[in-house]
């Protein structure tokens, strides 16, 4: 193909090259309609092989049969897809503004309501999607349009699954955007809508964050992060949608959101949610009341008040310490208690001195009695008759 831009593809009259990068997107008029429309056109590297013309072609055209069946305000629209000559293209609708890409960098972080927007409108998009057979496979930042007028639009299908379809990818082969893959993407796996899903929390979570939650500096160390890295929710995220993200990044898919909608209702339950709801207060209205002091009637730790009154039953009984007196005195039929001290332990039966002394005789008297012994063994054996 001539890398100079064509006056005119199909009855399109081309204004202006936007893009170029997988593919080339122009700037066009159709004048049938009066209207202002994209063009996609496949880009084929010089040099390719007729089977790799022909991966391309196809992979083009499944591009378009996926966006062209789908009709959502959340996703673009696709109008046409023809050829002239070898040139095989795709009419669209024109989307002015910018990528939320655009957005996040010249902003950084978005705030709670601002990010719950976005994200219920890419969920809104792929809720229409996967109801009619077709998993992105390639959520992020670029792919989403912000309009001028503030519609937020799901672009470029270009690696998108049709899942009524045979695959066109063989096992183990990887399409995506490694930053926003999901766990089974990355490992060339089957998908299926909840990889998505993945892809959307990882887009929330840059959106709240300011950061991505698996980052590195390389392919290989951003796909172990997917693989094998829990990201805690960030901090500037409520509770409600601290527990969104982990289940929407949660490895397992069958531990994920089941459907976009159900996702989108988590989501937006989460946008409700507000400070006072996550941070309560406790401040009352008014002086906040004191309770009044604890007394004790009794403190032990005192010495008696000699201006107490007197008991006029008797004197006070004895008690055990740390007990309050008794008020009412002692009785005849109530003596005092006796204190009782424990026996002290008997006398040994041996003073130290005697059981050393003891110890030394009865070694002694085994020894002697052991070279005895074995005297009278030896006699006996040499005295007996052979």
């Amino acid at each position: 193909m001539s890398s100079n831009p064509p006056t005119v593809i199909g009855k399109y009259q081309i204004i202006r090259e936007i893009a170029r990068s997988n593919d080339i997107v122009y700037e066009a008029y159709d004048p049938e309609l009066d209207r202002r429309v994209a063009i996609k056109e496949l880009n084929i590297p010089p040099g390719s092989t007729p089977a790799q013309i022909q991966d391309r072609v196809d992979r083009f055209e499944r591009e378009a049969r996926a966006a062209g069946r789908l009709a959502h305000p959340n996703i673009m629209t696709v109008f046409d897809v023809s050829t002239d000559g070898d040139r095989h293209y795709m009419a669209m609708e024109f989307l002015d503004g910018h990528t939320l890409r655009t957005e996040m960098d010249r902003e950084g972080a978005m705030d709670l309501p601002r990010a719950v927007e976005v994200a219920s409108a890419v969920l809104k998009g792929l809720s229409h999607a996967h109801a009619n057979g077709v998993v992105h496979r390639d959520i992020k930042p670029e792919n989403i349009q912000i309009l001028s007028s503030g519609q937020i639009k799901i672009t470029d299908f270009g690696i998108a699954r049709l899942t009524f379809q045979p695959n066109l990818t063989m096992a183990g082969q990887v399409f995506g955007t490694p930053s926003y893959m999901s766990p089974e993407q990355v490992k060339g796996g089957d998908i299926d809508a909840r990889s998505d899903l993945f892809s959307v929390g990882i887009l929330i979570f840059e959106m709240i964050a300011g950061e991505k939650p698996f980052s590195g500096d390389n392919v290989i160390s951003i796909t172990h992060a997917i693989l094998n890295h829990d990201p805690q929710p960030p901090r500037q995220a409520n509770f409600v949608l601290q527990e969104v993200l982990r289940k929407a990044l949660d490895k397992t898919p069958t531990m994920r959101f089941g459907s976009a909608d159900e996702m989108l209702g988590a989501v937006e339950s989460a946008g409700r949610v507000s400070t006072a709801d996550v941070m309560p207060s406790f401040q009352v209205a008014g002086p906040v009341p004191t309770a009044p002091p604890i007394t004790y009637p009794y403190n032990p730790y005192l010495p008696p008040d000699p201006n107490a009154p007197q008991n006029p039953y008797g004197n006070p009984s004895p008690t055990p310490f740390g007990a309050p007196p008794n008020p009412y005195g002692s009785s005849p039929q109530m003596p005092p208690v006796p204190i009782y001290y424990p026996k002290p332990p008997p006398k040994p039966l041996l003073t130290p001195e005697q059981s050393a002394f003891l110890s030394k005789v009865v070694l002694i008297t085994l020894v002697v009695a052991t070279f005895l012994g074995a005297f009278v063994l030896t006699l006996m054996y040499f005295t007996s008759p052979r």
